[in-house]
């Protein structure tokens, strides 16, 4: 269970895979291979508040084994983050979540707790965000 936080207080939830701080969302490992200013260290992600659209889990998404891929883009559109359990050969022991931004390409992360309780944490940050700057 992910305590409800003033929404200030940072960080909202932290593990190997993804922090979720007032910034917005820094996904871990993203290793995104070209940016609109070029190549640079893209160790990890932030993608910010006003950039998401929609959060989900991937039983929301219902994700076939085909959806998953260990790092890089599947064939739905998804970028994923670099994972240790999304091999399709092994068991998947954490839970993945996926974001959707303005652009077309959605971006899926692991998470060490329940996807559901970070995919919950993310909304009420985005309710948040837009609540004090909207």
């Amino acid at each position: 269970f992910l305590p409800r936080m003033d929404f200030m207080e940072s960080p909202h939830y932290e593990d190997k895979f993804v922090r979720i701080d007032e910034r917005g969302v820094e996904i871990f490992n993203f290793h995104f291979p070209i940016t609109a200013t070029g190549m640079k260290d893209m160790s990890s992600k932030l993608v910010t508040w006003d950039e998401i659209t929609a959060v989900y889990t991937d039983e929301e998404l219902h994700l076939t084994k085909a959806a998953y891929r260990k790092w890089g883009i599947n064939f739905g559109n998804i970028w994923w983050a670099l994972g240790e359990s999304r091999d399709a050969s092994r068991v998947k022991p954490f839970s993945n979540v996926v974001l959707q931004t303005s652009g077309s390409l959605r971006k899926g992360f692991e998470v060490e707790t329940s996807s559901t309780e970070v995919a919950n944490t993310i909304k009420l940050g985005i309710e948040q965000y837009q609540a004090t700057h909207i």
